[in-house]
């Protein structure tokens, strides 16, 4: 389920370990701007996520930790509700959600508790992010991939912390923002930016996996290259 995801939003308490390892960045949603880690630089695509469909990251998102679960909005309601992805894997065969008292069964109740944290999380992050926006220090993050044919594609949609800008705050400025602990968040994602570099890297090993597998699967079935379709059985293991 993760494979399609490029960019995936996380919160502040996240940053220590994501920025080790993945370009943090922020992203626009309607008026507001979220901060989140980008897995891949084209729609679709997850570069942490391998071909046989593991987890290649150190670090797993807080997101994808709590699937199929999360926490919602009701229209017309303040309380948050649990949402679960029916398609998340769930057997009906499996631990019931809820005790004979309709009460949540212990891990269901762990999951709460999660990702109430998150969404606690999620609202400090969300005030943080404001400060540096209403600061002017969020711009956009110009990104340009060349392919292998020499091509270039811009990547918009990603935005960054203005580092000239935020070099030259006044005092007051530049303390407001400590007090609001959202210098911490701007340098993190300043410092992550560097990561960039290591999708790049993981998409060429993709493709490089994948055109061995290709070859791999071209000799199986056609051994020599001719227009007729066989099976090469000289790859296969006889055993007596």
């Amino acid at each position: 389920f993760t494979k399609t995801m490029a960019v995936v939003p996380i919160v502040a308490e996240e940053l220590t370990r994501a920025s080790r390892e993945m370009p943090c960045a922020f992203t626009k949603v309607d008026d507001r701007f979220v901060l989140a880690i980008v897995l891949g630089l084209q729609p679709d695509t997850n570069f942490y996520v391998a071909p046989d469909g593991r987890w290649i990251g150190n670090y797993v998102p807080s997101i994808f930790r709590a699937y199929p679960f999360r926490l919602a909005k009701v229209q017309g309601q303040e309380n948050l509700a649990l949402v679960v992805d029916e398609d998340g894997g769930l057997s009906s065969d499996g631990e019931p959600f809820f005790d004979e008292e309709g009460k949540p069964a212990p891990k269901l109740a762990q999951f709460i508790e999660f990702l109430t944290k998150i969404e606690q999380g999620r609202r400090k992050t969300d005030e943080v992010v404001k400060e540096l926006d209403d600061a002017g220090l969020i711009e956009e993050w110009p990104l340009t991939i060349k392919g292998e044919d020499g091509s270039e594609q811009k990547i918009g949609g990603l935005y960054r912390v203005a580092e000239q800008k935020l070099n030259q705050l006044d005092d007051e400025a530049f303390l407001k923002l400590r007090r609001s602990q959202a210098l911490p968040l701007a340098y993190m994602q300043l410092l992550s930016m560097r990561n960039i570099d290591i999708l790049g890297k993981l998409a060429k090993a993709q493709i490089e996996v994948a055109q061995k597998q290709a070859e791999q699967a071209n000799k199986f079935f056609y051994g020599d290259a001719d227009d007729e379709l066989k099976i090469d059985w000289s790859q296969f293991e006889t055993k007596e």
